[in-house]
């Protein structure tokens, strides 16, 4: 193949030839392949060529060229351009007159064992070549060695590898051979104690003399079983054009500096199976580790570390379907290990690390005990027998029930609490032990009496109905504490929510109720997507980072009235929607001591507004985008007295009031509603004067009293307190009332009355004799 003007041999398209012992000089280009695989260019003399000795074309990948002499050409010795994973190894690539080998747009190449040396410009060459491993080489006697352009690449064996220098057996990483650095060799194992600086990369084991002064590694680590055959590291063993779906690859003790990228059906796991001794830690920290897009691909035995820039992952299966991973390591990982798109596949004895599943579906995740488990737009998935410390379910994005259907059962621990995931369960309570929750299609199920903290979520509704969140505080979770999605007619309350992103969270849902909870300093306090017709009354929303209230995208129709927004970087935020932020009737309440009527509205700190009739409701509306609070609050609104006009407390007269005596009863009052009080009203026996002539009603935040005026203007039985006073739901408070005359008296110890429970603890009457026994009959209104 000679004194061609094109080429000495041209190979396009072309795989698994063998080219061997030819004469290609005084060509264009000595050896010129393009878009050509797996094929063996073996001991040829390229010399003297007008261009390159062997040029490697346009994918021309997975080639390996080995021992021949490509020297004295007229530009390169060997040219891989825009060629991936290409072996290139024992060649001279010497006296050319451009560069001994030059590599552009070309990654994932292994050199090794070739002399670049006399060449007119550099030794090597990478242009924007990435991730190649280059090493044992020897570059001597050029103008520049190295000479590295836009390329970040590996200068040294990437595991430790056995050789004999001077006689004396060592084993370590093993560089190359720069004819132009004369440092040190302290503890003479053949190696320099400093790094040679390639630019903005390193050799970090130089060698002291050229490579043939050092006997090959005593043993290649990877292993192909199927074909016996050893390599450098575990991507060249999967690059070898024989590596066929179904073979097994082994991998020794070691640490690995490698991007695997797993195209084939393989079994790729550790000899020891040990996950201490068997390390493959990233080359570069933002890219997977492994990358798999093959199906039935089986991975084990590995302690896999080192992606941890932004998003980077340990293990990733993207499209793949009958994979296993299992009993691997992952540590320091952006993302341990994800499923993207990925279906039918066994993530099992996992230590460390986070598992991912995202647009996944029929997968299988049984036995880990890892860092977090996370489902985002999955489905039909199995989680069982895991231990974690953050759990999430991402369904943003689910657009039916089907999508939101995963098998999460209570062998499922998080933090040492079982995970709570049902599915079409209904009239339960939720057990007070769980660790998560997520209800999906369920109906009138309770959660309450619980914290939920240091997680993704804490409470998740989907496609829900009739339930309720009770006495619940969520802290800590990254993404929100209480989220409903799809669900309807649930009531939020006495909740507690702080240091998340949303606290409160709701996406296409509607006719919810959110009351008396507090959300204090998340990013958004509550937040509404597509949400309409949902109640937010009588909740606090206090310094939270972005916005006390966020709605967006058509949240319209919500009720939003007698909130406390208070020390948040903006109050409100809405966008596309129109919402009602004052009552739908107006409220009698006592301010400054004075009765008023009025709608309400809510209370804004930034509400700089004045109050010209001192009726608490400010003069002019607080603005919300295209909406208005039309009453905005002066002072917050558990300040204000509401009066629960029409209520009232009555035990009603006595059906047999006799015998009757004036005396004094002291007992209790626990009403089932909140009532307001002014007037205490005493049942008399008939066409008798019966009376009360003093009252006190108190507990740990009450104290109040009224005395009887005498006989004034015929009416006697009923006396005022000064001012109106409430009296909760589910509160009990302490009663003394002195009677007078002949009041009726219910002889009985505890009465329970359509609004409570009223009780006697002790009746002592006029003459000093004590009952216990002795009911006052009376009616407590406004």
């Amino acid at each position: 193949c000679v004194q061609n003007s094109g080429y000495g041999i041209y190979i396009k398209w072309g795989g698994n030839n063998s080219i061997l012992s030819n004469n290609c000089t005084k060509n264009g280009y000595g050896i010129y392949t393009e878009e050509s695989k797996g094929n063996f260019i073996t001991s040829n003399y390229c010399a003297v060529n007008a261009e390159d000795g062997i040029s490697l074309a346009y994918s021309s990948n997975g080639n390996r060229i080995s021992d021949n002499i490509c020297s004295l050409n007229s530009r390169y010795g060997i040219y891989p351009f825009m060629s991936d994973r290409n072996i290139i190894t024992g060649n001279n690539c010497s006296s050319n007159t451009v560069y001994g080998i030059c590599l552009s747009n070309s990654d994932y190449n292994t050199i090794l064992n070739n002399n670049c040396i006399s060449n007119d410009y550099y030794g090597i060459c990478p242009y924007k070549s990435n991730n190649n491993v280059i090493y044992l080489n020897n570059f001597m006697d050029n103008p520049e060695n190295a000479h590295p352009l836009e390329s970040t690449n590996i200068w040294n064996s990437t595991v430790k590898m056995g050789y004999i220098y001077n006689g004396t057996l060592y084993e370590n990483y093993i560089g190359n051979y720069w004819h132009d650095y004369t440092g040190t060799d302290a503890d003479k194992d053949g190696l320099r104690d400093k790094p040679y600086c390639i630019d903005t990369d390193y050799d970090f084991y130089p060698l002291v003399n050229p490579f043939e002064g050092y006997n090959a590694p005593a043993a290649l680590p990877v292993h192909n079983q199927n074909l016996s055959r050893n390599y450098t590291s575990i991507h060249v063993a999967i690059d070898d054009p024989d590596t066929k779906d179904g073979d097994t690859i082994t991998v020794d003790p070691g640490l690995y500096n490698v991007t695997v990228n797993v195209t084939k059906s393989l079994t790729i796991r550790s000899t020891t199976g040990n996950v201490t001794d068997t390390i493959v830690k990233a080359a570069n920290s933002k890219y997977p580790i492994f990358n798999v897009t093959a199906d039935y691909v089986n991975i084990s035995g590995f302690t896999v570390k080192g992606a941890n820039k932004h998003q980077a992952i340990g293990i990733q299966l993207r499209n793949t379907s009958y994979c296993t991973i299992s009993g691997n390591n992952v540590l320091n990982t952006t993302v341990g290990i994800i499923l993207n798109s990925s279906c039918y596949n066994r993530i099992e004895h996992i230590s460390n690390g986070s598992i991912d599943l995202l647009g996944s579906c029929n997968n299988t995740v049984t036995d880990n005990n890892v860092s977090s488990i996370q489902i985002s737009c999955s489905y039909n998935n199995t989680l069982r027998n895991n231990e974690m410390h953050r759990f999430g379910v991402g369904i943003q994005n689910n657009t039916n029930i089907a999508e939101c259907i995963n098998f999460v059962d209570t062998s499922n621990k998080l933090k040492g609490k079982p995970v709570y995931y049902w599915i079409d369960e209904k009239d339960k309570e939720v057990p007070g032990d769980m660790g998560y929750v997520a209800l999906v299609n369920c109906t009138n199920v309770t959660v309450k009496d619980v914290a939920l903290a240091g997680n993704v979520h804490g409470i998740v509704l989907a496609y829900t109905k009739d339930s309720e969140i009770e006495n619940v505080t969520t802290s800590k979770n990254s993404d929100f504490g209480i989220g409903l999605f799809y669900s309807s007619n649930n009531t939020i309350f006495n909740c507690n929510t702080t240091t998340e992103c949303s606290g409160i969270y709701l996406r296409n849902s509607t006719y919810n109720t959110v009351a008396n909870s507090t959300a204090s300093n998340n990013d958004f306090g509550i937040s509404f997507c597509y949400s309409a017709n949902n109640t937010v009354i009588n909740n606090t929303f206090n310094a939270n980072n972005m916005s006390g209230i966020n709605l967006r995208f058509l949240s319209n129709g919500n009720m939003i009235y007698l909130n406390d927004f208070v020390n948040n970087t903006d109050s409100v935020y809405s966008e596309n929607s129109v919402n009602i932020w004052n009552s739908s009737e107006a409220v009698t309440y006592i301010y400054n001591g004075s009765i008023y009527t009025s709608y309400f509205g809510n209370y804004w700190d930034d509400y700089n507004g004045t109050d010209t009739n001192m009726d608490g409701i400010g003069d002019t509306p607080y603005r919300i985008d295209s909406d208005d609070d039309l009453c905005p609050l002066m002072i917050e609104s558990d300040k204000y007295c509401y009066i629960q006009t029409g209520k009232s407390f009555d035990t009603g007269p006595c059906l047999y009031p006799y015998p009757s005596i004036s005396g004094t009863h002291n007992g209790t009052i626990t009403l089932n509603q909140t009532i307001t009080v002014q007037t205490l009203y005493t049942y008399p026996c008939t066409g008798t004067g019966g009376h009360m002539e003093y009252a006190r009603i108190w507990n740990s935040v009450l104290d109040v009293n009224a005395t009887w005026d005498g006989y004034e203007e015929g009416d006697w039985h009923h006396v005022s307190f000064n001012a109106p006073f409430m009296l909760g739901a589910n509160e009990t408070y302490n009663y003394t009332i002195r009677t007078g005359s002949y009041p009726q008296v219910h002889h009985r110890d505890a009465l329970q009355t359509a609004n409570g429970w009223i009780n006697s603890t002790e009746f002592i009457d006029i003459n000093g004799q004590v009952y216990r026994d002795g009911i006052p009959a009376i009616r407590l209104f406004f």
